[in-house]
């Protein structure tokens, strides 16, 4: 696999726009800087950039819009003519591959009580048709539909008996599960569901159906790689359930290879993450004198070993000690007494 990296700078006032991008990748060995803009002018709407051709001399400059991602206009400046152009397209379309595939799954659980056509199966952000969705799983039957059927099982506290759809004349549908009540098995459509209910179908569902269930984009020579986005995990989830739904994530990424990127502030989510998963933990702060966030690796916040032997994740989140800096990142001390080795 060729190592690409992008990086880009945004300014945000007083219109949104690039004032730096860097596009380089790893080519005959050696790592090349394939696009980098000169000092912007921020009285202008357009930015001036230097593109590799892998020749003696200056590297040839091009005008780009700075509203713009320049690696996305590439193909716009280069017809691919030379070597070294269409090695250059061919790594800003790998990245362009990567950053179409992710994917924001923000449910709304009223836009998902409708009727909506059989049709419209592929999913969108705010999850308004999976009803056809999860008809298609249905229809395909398999493998798949019995994961989400046994995910959702475990999810309520009563019994769940099926899930399935409910359809008109119309070539419309919509979702319903089978649940037990005072022994008998009663039918609740998505109309008559609590907001939590039909948000982890939807979240389910995309973690089962992958890249090819939900709405990412991707170029004819370039399958888009899923990178799922799930914004406050927690809502609608009973905290008894957080090791199930956290054991589905890492099911998806492993049996169907894509990426999943959740925030959180739920201590029973937190809890429930192994010492492996630690690793993937990043962590959000604001500062306040700068209003600047900041993101750091939970491994390396100052005290992270003396903090992790003294209580679990999220109960030290909730007690305010998560950015202690009683211990240095290498200091073990409390590890090793923990372990009876000190």
């Amino acid at each position: 696999m060729t190592a690409i990296s992008l990086d880009v700078r945004i300014q945000i006032r007083p219109q949104v726009q690039i004032v730096r991008e860097v596009l380089s990748g790893v080519i005959g060995g050696r790592r090349r800087v394939l696009l980098e803009t000169l000092a912007p002018d921020l009285e202008r709407s357009d930015i001036e950039a230097k593109i590799w051709n892998d020749k003696r001399g200056r590297n040839p400059q091009a005008m780009f819009r700075a509203t713009h991602l320049l690696t996305a206009q590439l193909p716009l400046r280069l017809d691919g003519r030379t070597t070294a152009e269409r090695q250059v397209l061919e790594m800003a379309e790998s990245v362009l591959g990567v950053l179409g595939g992710v994917f924001h799954l923000d449910p709304v659980p009223q836009l998902m009580r409708q009727y909506v056509p059989e049709q419209d199966v592929v999913l969108r952000r705010n999850a308004e048709n999976i009803s056809a969705t999860i008809a298609r799983l249905h229809r395909e039957g398999g493998p798949r539909f019995a994961e989400l059927l046994d995910a959702i099982r475990g999810l309520p506290e009563y019994e769940l008996r099926s899930l399935g759809v409910g359809g008109t004349e119309f070539g419309e549908v919509m979702l319903a599960i089978d649940e037990v009540e005072d022994g008998r098995t009663v039918t609740v459509p998505a109309r008559q569901m609590s907001d939590g209910m039909p948000r982890m179908i939807a979240i389910i569902t995309a973690l089962v159906a992958g890249g090819s269930g939900v709405a990412i984009e991707g170029t004819a020579s370039t399958a888009p790689v899923l990178t799922l986005m799930l914004e406050e995990l927690e809502n609608g989830l009973h905290p008894t359930q957080a090791a199930t739904v956290l054991d589905l994530v890492k099911l998806a990424r492993a049996e169907q290879g894509f990426q999943v990127l959740l925030t959180t502030h739920s201590p029973a989510l937190l809890n429930a993450l192994h010492g492996d998963d630690r690793l993937g933990v990043l962590v959000v702060a604001r500062d306040r004198e700068s209003s600047h966030s900041s993101i750091t690796p939970l491994v390396d916040l100052p005290g992270y070993l003396a903090m992790m032997a003294s209580g679990r994740l999220g109960d030290l989140v909730s007690a305010g000690r998560l950015a202690g800096r009683a211990a240095s990142p290498t200091d073990s001390t409390a590890l090793d007494r923990l372990l009876g080795i000190a």
